[in-house]
Protein backbone atom coordinates (compact mmCIF):
# COMPACT_ATOMS: atom_id res chain seq x y z
CA UNK A 1 0.00 0.00 0.00
CA UNK A 2 2.27 2.33 0.86
CA UNK A 3 4.85 1.51 -2.10
CA UNK A 4 1.68 1.88 -4.40
CA UNK A 5 1.12 6.07 -2.77
CA UNK A 6 4.63 6.68 -3.05
CA UNK A 7 5.49 4.84 -6.20
CA UNK A 8 2.20 7.06 -7.88
CA UNK A 9 3.61 10.48 -6.49
CA UNK A 10 7.39 9.72 -7.42
CA UNK A 11 6.46 8.64 -11.25
CA UNK A 12 2.95 10.12 -12.16
CA UNK A 13 2.00 13.22 -10.34
CA UNK A 14 5.29 15.15 -10.22
CA UNK A 15 5.80 14.38 -13.68
CA UNK A 16 1.64 15.28 -14.97
CA UNK A 17 1.79 18.18 -12.18
CA UNK A 18 -0.95 20.81 -13.61
CA UNK A 19 -1.82 18.32 -16.20
CA UNK A 20 -4.51 16.15 -14.41
CA UNK A 21 -5.77 15.07 -17.83
CA UNK A 22 -2.98 13.02 -18.10
CA UNK A 23 -3.01 11.26 -14.58
CA UNK A 24 -6.94 11.06 -15.94
CA UNK A 25 -5.73 9.17 -18.50
CA UNK A 26 -3.30 7.09 -16.78
CA UNK A 27 -6.02 6.22 -14.29
CA UNK A 28 -8.44 5.38 -16.98
CA UNK A 29 -5.68 2.51 -17.74
CA UNK A 30 -4.87 1.45 -14.11
CA UNK A 31 -8.10 2.34 -11.78
CA UNK A 32 -11.65 1.86 -11.46
CA UNK A 33 -13.56 4.98 -11.61
CA UNK A 34 -15.83 5.74 -8.32
CA UNK A 35 -19.21 5.84 -8.68
CA UNK A 36 -20.90 9.27 -8.90
CA UNK A 37 -22.96 9.57 -5.20
CA UNK A 38 -19.17 8.58 -3.63
CA UNK A 39 -17.12 10.86 -5.91
CA UNK A 40 -19.76 13.76 -5.16
CA UNK A 41 -19.20 13.18 -1.39
CA UNK A 42 -15.48 13.03 -1.75
CA UNK A 43 -15.57 16.17 -4.25
CA UNK A 44 -17.27 18.28 -1.96
CA UNK A 45 -18.86 20.18 -4.93
CA UNK A 46 -15.69 20.59 -6.88
CA UNK A 47 -15.34 19.64 -10.15
CA UNK A 48 -13.07 16.52 -10.50
CA UNK A 49 -12.32 12.77 -10.75
CA UNK A 50 -12.06 9.97 -8.05
CA UNK A 51 -10.64 6.72 -8.90
CA UNK A 52 -9.99 3.72 -7.07
CA UNK A 53 -7.90 0.96 -6.37
CA UNK A 54 -8.53 -2.53 -4.90
CA UNK A 55 -10.84 -0.53 -1.68
CA UNK A 56 -7.91 0.79 -0.18
CA UNK A 57 -6.68 3.50 -2.38
CA UNK A 58 -7.85 6.72 -4.17
CA UNK A 59 -6.84 8.81 -6.53
CA UNK A 60 -8.67 12.86 -6.42
CA UNK A 61 -8.29 15.06 -9.25
CA UNK A 62 -9.72 18.01 -8.98
CA UNK A 63 -8.81 21.23 -11.28
CA UNK A 64 -5.57 22.58 -9.16
CA UNK A 65 -4.64 19.60 -7.14
CA UNK A 66 -4.00 15.61 -7.42
CA UNK A 67 -4.33 13.83 -4.47
CA UNK A 68 -3.91 10.16 -3.10
CA UNK A 69 -5.55 8.82 -0.30
CA UNK A 70 -5.19 5.28 1.52
CA UNK A 71 -7.52 3.93 4.31
CA UNK A 72 -4.48 2.02 5.78
CA UNK A 73 -1.00 3.08 5.84
CA UNK A 74 1.92 3.20 8.18
CA UNK A 75 2.19 7.17 8.94
CA UNK A 76 5.58 7.19 9.89
CA UNK A 77 6.74 5.60 6.92
CA UNK A 78 4.37 7.65 4.38
CA UNK A 79 6.03 11.10 5.55
CA UNK A 80 9.64 9.49 5.84
CA UNK A 81 8.84 8.67 1.95
CA UNK A 82 6.73 12.06 1.27
CA UNK A 83 10.09 13.66 2.66
CA UNK A 84 12.55 12.01 0.46
CA UNK A 85 10.45 12.52 -2.23
CA UNK A 86 10.58 16.03 -1.93
CA UNK A 87 14.57 15.85 -1.27
CA UNK A 88 14.72 14.24 -5.15
CA UNK A 89 12.73 16.89 -6.28
CA UNK A 90 14.93 19.94 -4.64
CA UNK A 91 17.65 20.89 -7.24
CA UNK A 92 19.14 24.27 -8.13
CA UNK A 93 17.08 26.28 -9.07
CA UNK A 94 14.27 24.38 -6.93
CA UNK A 95 13.75 25.36 -3.75
CA UNK A 96 12.64 22.88 -0.89
CA UNK A 97 10.54 24.52 2.03
CA UNK A 98 9.14 23.08 5.09
CA UNK A 99 6.14 25.03 6.00
CA UNK A 100 4.01 22.76 8.44
CA UNK A 101 4.32 19.84 10.68
CA UNK A 102 1.40 20.20 13.02
CA UNK A 103 -0.68 17.82 14.95
CA UNK A 104 -4.33 17.94 14.97
CA UNK A 105 -7.55 16.04 16.46
CA UNK A 106 -10.00 15.10 13.94
CA UNK A 107 -12.15 12.52 12.90
CA UNK A 108 -11.21 9.45 14.15
CA UNK A 109 -8.50 10.54 15.97
CA UNK A 110 -4.76 12.54 15.72
CA UNK A 111 -3.53 13.85 12.41
CA UNK A 112 -0.23 15.35 11.08
CA UNK A 113 0.18 17.91 8.56
CA UNK A 114 3.23 17.44 7.43
CA UNK A 115 3.99 19.41 3.98
CA UNK A 116 7.05 21.24 1.75
CA UNK A 117 6.56 24.16 -0.57
CA UNK A 118 8.83 23.80 -4.00
CA UNK A 119 9.63 26.95 -5.41
CA UNK A 120 11.96 28.38 -8.18
CA UNK A 121 13.85 31.56 -5.97
CA UNK A 122 12.08 34.58 -6.41
CA UNK A 123 8.83 32.81 -7.61
CA UNK A 124 5.63 33.99 -6.97
CA UNK A 125 3.87 30.18 -7.48
CA UNK A 126 5.14 26.99 -6.67
CA UNK A 127 4.31 23.58 -5.45
CA UNK A 128 2.63 22.46 -2.23
CA UNK A 129 3.31 18.86 -1.30
CA UNK A 130 1.29 17.19 2.19
CA UNK A 131 1.42 14.65 3.83
CA UNK A 132 -1.75 14.56 5.93
CA UNK A 133 -1.49 10.80 8.26
CA UNK A 134 -3.13 9.31 11.26
CA UNK A 135 -1.39 6.15 12.80
CA UNK A 136 -5.32 6.26 14.83
CA UNK A 137 -7.03 2.31 13.87
CA UNK A 138 -10.32 4.58 13.79
CA UNK A 139 -9.19 7.21 11.01
CA UNK A 140 -11.15 6.37 8.12
CA UNK A 141 -7.77 7.70 5.82
CA UNK A 142 -5.07 6.80 7.49
CA UNK A 143 -3.09 8.92 4.77
CA UNK A 144 -3.55 11.39 2.31
CA UNK A 145 -0.58 12.86 -0.05
CA UNK A 146 -2.04 16.24 -1.71
CA UNK A 147 -0.13 17.69 -4.98
CA UNK A 148 -1.27 21.66 -5.43
CA UNK A 149 0.26 24.93 -6.38
CA UNK A 150 0.82 27.34 -3.49
CA UNK A 151 1.13 31.47 -4.00
CA UNK A 152 4.07 32.76 -2.13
Amino acid sequence: MLIWLCKYFSIHAQKNYGNNSASSKWAKNHLTRANPDFENKILRGQSGEVWGAAGNFLLVLTNNSCAVWSRRADAQKVNANVERLVQKIARPGIEVKKIIDKISEGYGGKYRQYGFQLAAPNKKQGMLVLSTTSESPAAEIQARITLSPVKI
